[in-house]
């Protein structure tokens, strides 16, 4: 919303924030911060890796820690604002609304890529099991088999759906 730049820094549980190249502020965050998304109201929320939760920056401050799954990974805010946290070691995504885990839904077995199409869909990748599981409004809606294990997800303007693929040729 501010043309801020958020940078997770693993090693020492902080986000920087970077405007015009410069670090601005350095926020203290939880263990090993990974993924980050922000929300259209300019609300920040990292997904911490080593603590099992997502914590939430706003005007430049953690206001809030959310309890999800088992090393976070990866997150997306869909335009309803349900948002999904992807679980890499206990193989779920935790669905978050009105900042608390309304669902804890199965999504294949380590999951840590994911992308969010313009629909609210949410596309979540497992490397574990090479599978792509679909979620829309909160509710699980598909799993697909992927010939490989799947990397980056990106989702085009028409809807169509990219997944890079770790190991198959």
């Amino acid at each position: 919303k501010d043309g801020a730049l958020y940078v997770s820094n693993q090693t020492d549980g902080t986000v920087s924030v970077i405007i015009d190249g410069q670090v601005v502020n350095t926020i203290v965050v939880g263990s090993r911060p990974d993924d980050i998304a922000a929300a259209k109201d300019g609300t920040v929320y990292v997904a911490n890796l080593g603590d099992a939760s997502v914590s939430v920056i706003s005007k430049g401050k953690v206001t809030g820690t959310i309890p999800v799954g088992k090393n976070p990974s990866a997150i997306g805010i869909a335009n309803d604002r349900t948002m999904y946290v992807a679980n890499q070691s206990d193989g779920t995504v935790s669905v978050l609304r009105n900042g608390r885990v309304s669902a804890t839904i199965n999504a294949g077995t380590y999951p840590v890529e994911m992308a969010v199409a313009r629909d609210g869909t949410t596309y979540v990748g497992s490397v574990g099991d090479g599978t792509l599981s679909v979620f829309r409004k909160g509710e699980f809606i598909d799993t697909l088999q992927l010939p490989g294990r799947p990397g980056g997800i990106a989702i085009a303007d028409d809807g169509a759906v990219y997944v890079s693929n770790y190991v198959a040729g």
